[in-house]
């Protein structure tokens, strides 16, 4: 009796399948994703290679098809970091985007960078410190800092099929 119900069920999958076959939508090289920054960042806690996740802002629709949801998990990564540093040198952090998931699973590789400094005091510092007070030389810059809600563009890198 199980092998028959087992055997109907999956008549009725092979038949699902060839009645309502499944459509694949082609999500384009360099269509835009617009990411928002889900965590703060400071560049005196990064290190570099460390994980910083972005969220998708709106849906990534083609035609009248969703093929990335607003609020899938985006990846990127500290590829470059500069801590602040002595006569007023500001920090930076350097992120890049990597990848973010399809509405069917698939891994999808995004090219995106950005870079954000903290302010830098260099230029003051110095003549400060020629002028007035050699110990003016040892302010540091302001360590580089984003907040959560930062906006960052990434495109697709290369054509996929998205099985809808």
């Amino acid at each position: 009796m199980y092998l028959i119900f087992k055997g109907f069920v999956l008549v009725i999958v092979l038949a699902w399948g060839i009645v309502f076959p499944a459509s694949a939508i082609e999500l384009k090289s360099n269509t835009f994703v617009s990411l928002v920054l889900q965590q703060n960042l400071n560049s005196k806690d990064l290190e570099l290679g460390d994980v910083v996740r972005f969220r998708v802002g709106p849906d990534v629709v083609v035609g009248n098809t969703v093929v990335i949801e607003s609020g899938a998990v985006a990846i990127s990564q500290v590829t470059a970091i500069d801590k602040h540093g002595m006569i007023g040198k500001g920090g930076s952090i350097t992120l890049t985007v990597s990848e973010v998931v399809a509405v069917d699973g698939q891994s999808i590789h995004l090219l995106g960078q950005k870079t954000v400094k903290g302010d830098d005091e260099t230029t003051g510092t110095v003549v400060v410190g020629v002028v007035l007070c050699p110990l003016a030389l040892l302010n540091k810059g302001d360590a580089a800092s984003a907040g959560e809600g930062l906006r960052v563009r990434a495109v697709v890198a290369g054509n996929y099929e998205i099985q809808i």
